[in-house]
């Protein structure tokens, strides 16, 4: 599963370094903040590994809502105030968490959960470039994301994602050193955006797709009742 949805999404940070673009890191900047701006989205996501997710997301209360599948399984997951709720099936009730309480959480105040939301890995993004009018590439140094990521914007990132679980999670699929391609629609917004690499000929990869700007959003918490710490520490993984 995945850790931590894409909390506050696509917010402007391609800043970079390495030999990128200037012009291109500050275009992909200026199209993060008209993505941020819209308020909200669904995203779909698809990693190589076989995961799916389809959520809504808030981008300015980090939350978000949706379902985490894979071929042989589909639960509900929601993220509120750095808290992650997986909805898991009867039969795992007991194992994952209480046989009688339909939801799990994992996170909570001062220990969110791990997550690597878009916004913080473009920090450490080198080598932008723009490959066309609405597309853009380069490589994200995971090593240097948290370092790279001002003091303001690490401490609001803190209260809603423990960053560091979110970079070691992502490297387990992507590596430490994944290329980035992103695309934007016709009002300069951010519709797409993966990650990839390749290992001993392999190729892992997570896409990113963002549609539906401005959807209304009301995530809440499941009922306090219904809800039991995961035994197992498990939820989403990115």
């Amino acid at each position: 599963m995945r850790r931590g949805l894409l909390l506050g999404l696509l917010v402007a940070t391609a800043c970079g370094n390495g030999h990128a673009s200037s012009n291109a890191a500050a275009d992909l900047q200026r199209a993060m903040q008209r993505t941020r701006a819209a308020g909200s989205a669904r995203v779909a996501v698809v990693m190589s590994n076989g995961l799916q997710e389809d959520s809504v997301e808030d981008f300015a209360t980090h939350n978000a809502e949706g379902t985490a599948s894979t071929l042989n399984e589909s639960v509900q997951i929601r993220l509120v105030d750095g808290v992650e709720y997986l909805k898991v099936p009867k039969s795992e009730r007991a194992a994952l968490g209480s046989p009688t309480t339909p939801w799990v959480s994992v996170g909570g105040p001062g220990q969110p959960a791990g997550a690597a939301p878009i916004d913080a890995l473009l920090y450490g993004a080198t080598n932008v470039k723009r490959t066309n009018g609405t597309h853009f590439a380069g490589t994200i140094n995971l090593l240097q994301v948290v370092d790279h990521i001002p003091p303001a914007a690490r401490e609001e990132l803190a209260r809603h994602v423990d960053l560091e679980k979110g970079v070691q999670s992502l490297a387990r699929i992507v590596g430490f050193e994944p290329s980035f391609v992103a695309s934007l629609d016709q009002q300069g917004r951010v519709v797409g955006f993966a990650l990839s690499s390749t290992v001993g000929g392999k190729v892992s990869s997570i896409t990113y797709g963002v549609n539906d700007f401005g959807v209304k959003t009301h995530i809440v918490a499941p009922p306090p009742d219904e809800v039991s710490p995961s035994k197992s520490g498990l939820g989403p993984t990115v």
